[in-house]
């Protein structure tokens, strides 16, 4: 099984992966409500005689078990659209397709990443006789707003699984490069609010008052400090205040109010400093102005995801992989994205590698950033994502 012999079995089935994006792309399912998105997923596992296994409602993965010892890879993909309008048009002309339904639309690429996990799993199982260990795929319901990755991870876990491979589409990426850097690839996101509460009353006499709304402003104000006084310079990370609520009128000062937010870091000890620094600062400036400052949410668990870190060691196997099926698509060390991605769950309890495909290309339309209406790609970038997914696979099963 050469890698020319791969790329032929890849390149044979380029009109059907084609096919299967478009599918994905004009029938989208959100909110971790993707019935009719698994279901179809699930039969093309099946239809390879790969057994399924459940993890939530609509997450679930499929195990290719080539009956000789050997390692245990896991390969995945997400399923979810998102909750609004997509656009006809991208950035020059028509799409060739769009979402046929209304208020949901696959705008972020996880129509592509199925498309390629599909045609990636059954290049695979076409040379699963030449293949040692086992091979698990998996299809996640809910990655933009329920994740379930706590909930596979732990199903992976008693699979003995050793390593966890993703791939994500990348609009700040030129077209047609494959990126997978080792160490941090893009930022965990965590989410703040705290309640401040002063002493309502009437407009006329704000003396007689603890105004919630001035401690607010000033806490607010104060936020932006936060990042370059707790992290290193060459460290990167956000605290961003995106929420101030409060008040009913113009002339009563309200009991309470609250601020909430989010922060984007690399590191996890980046994301303590600024938690830290972010609770440490709200209260105290609530109490020079006599409110009381009550953290209300941030430490539940959802509020947040880790980072994604890609392991050094499979991280070089992934970048010895795109030199044999694509040469020309490794242009060298690509920057960390700031965007979250639930994927970091693996990353925390696996080795895990998370390759990026660029699609950037302006001139034809490519490059509106991920959730904006107008975000498409070139269908044919896909078939690198599947040759990097499938040449992966057969050097993590064959490494000694």
């Amino acid at each position: 099984m050469t890698t020319e012999m791969l790329l032929e079995q890849i390149a044979a089935r380029e009109e059907e992966l084609i096919a299967l994006r478009r599918f994905f792309h004009e029938n989208p399912e959100t909110d971790a409500q993707e019935k009719e998105t698994s279901a179809f997923c699930r039969s093309q596992m099946e239809q390879l005689g790969l057994p399924i296994h459940p993890v939530t409602e609509y997450s679930f993965y499929a195990v290719l078990d080539t009956g000789r010892p050997g390692r245990t890879l896991a390969l995945r993909t997400d399923i979810d659209g998102l909750s609004m309008e997509e656009s006809p048009e991208n950035l020059v002309g028509k799409k060739v397709c769009c979402s046929k339904h209304p208020g949901k639309a696959h705008t972020c690429g996880h129509d592509g990443h199925m498309a390629m996990l599909l045609t990636a799993a059954k290049v695979l199982c076409e040379n699963r006789n030449e293949l040692t260990g086992k091979l698990l795929f998996i299809f996640e319901s809910g990655e933009e707003t329920e994740s379930t990755s706590c909930q596979i991870a732990d199903a992976l876990a008693k699979e003995g699984v050793e390593g966890v491979w993703g791939m994500h589409l990348a609009a700040h990426i030129p077209e047609g490069v494959l990126s997978a850097e080792p160490g941090p690839r893009m930022s965990g996101i965590y989410m703040f609010e705290y309640t401040i509460t002063g002493r309502g009353g009437h407009s006329s006499r704000p003396d007689q008052c603890v105004n919630p709304l001035m401690a607010a402003a000033a806490i607010v104000s104060a936020f932006g400090s936060v990042v370059p006084s707790s992290l290193d310079p060459s460290d990167m990370g956000v605290a961003a205040p995106c929420i101030i609520q409060g008040g009913t009128a113009k002339n009563i000062i309200p009991e309470q109010c609250r601020i909430g937010g989010s922060g984007r870091f690399l590191l996890e000890e980046s994301h303590l400093k600024m938690e830290r620094s972010l609770t440490r600062l709200a209260k105290s400036i609530g109490e020079g102005y006599g409110c009381a400052v009550e953290k209300t949410y941030g430490d539940q668990p959802g509020s947040g995801a880790p980072a994604v870190v890609n392991d050094p060691v499979l991280s070089e196997m992934a970048e010895k992989a795109i030199q044999k099926i694509a040469p020309q698509a490794f242009e060298g060390p690509q920057p960390p994205w700031m965007a979250s991605e639930s994927f970091g769950e693996y990353c925390l309890r696996f080795p895990c590698v998370f390759a990026f495909l660029g699609i950037a290309n302006p001139k034809e339309g490519y490059g509106a950033p991920h959730h904006n209406q107008h975000f498409d790609f070139n269908e044919s970038v896909l078939h690198l994502g599947v040759e990097a997914t499938v040449q992966f696979a057969v050097d993590f099963l064959s490494a000694k």
